[in-house]
């Protein structure tokens, strides 16, 4: 009895060290696609950590401008009163729809709103609400800062990350490749 025992706590010892160590591998693996990103509109800066989504493929259809996605809420202070919750349940064309006859007290940053289409991991086609910052500056690890210019944000209504360990998704285009210096900041 006491030997089935110490062979059950035996089996169950490995199987808890190989599961530690394997979670241990997939936090170092998501650690180094982890970046920090600092948008910047005017005198403004918004900043948090986003994922370099190697399969993110998002482009405004008629400029080719790469589109990164961040969470809504990172904006709320920005954003028209109450729209940053709406986005989730909302379309953002009828959203964009109601600026259509006012006078918004932001006009500058209103100007910079732009609605893009894309497909859905479901193969919905939908639109979403996007915002042209002025910069956006991309820093992987211990690399120098990527810094372009020619980007729009999407913005999303939920939460990017269940634990919030990231709240944007990076495109991949804002992020030199790996061993290559930094691209000169490119032309708005």
């Amino acid at each position: 009895m006491q030997l089935g025992l110490l062979a059950a706590a035996f089996a169950l010892s490995v199987w808890l060290f190989r599961s530690a160590s394997s979670s241990a591998q997939s936090r170092e693996r998501l650690e180094t696609l982890l970046a920090d990103v600092t948008v910047t509109i005017g005198e403004r800066s918004l900043r948090c950590r986003g994922l370099i989504d190697t399969g993110n493929r998002l482009y405004d259809p008629f400029t080719r401008i790469p589109v990164m996605v961040m969470e809504a809420s990172i904006w709320s202070d920005w954003l028209p009163l109450g729209w940053a919750s709406r986005l989730a349940a909302e379309p953002a064309d009828r959203m964009v729809a109601e600026l259509g006859g006012q006078t918004p007290a932001d006009a500058d940053f209103h100007d910079r709103l732009r609605l893009i289409p894309y497909r859905g991991v479901n193969g919905n086609t939908r639109m979403m609400l996007a915002v042209k910052p002025d910069a956006v500056s991309v820093v992987l690890g211990d690399r120098l800062p990527q810094t372009s210019r020619r980007v729009l944000i999407g913005l999303d209504g939920g939460r990017l990350s269940s634990d919030q360990t990231y709240r944007a998704i990076v495109h991949p285009d804002l992020v030199p490749a790996p061993g290559s210096d930094p691209a000169p900041s490119q032309p708005a």
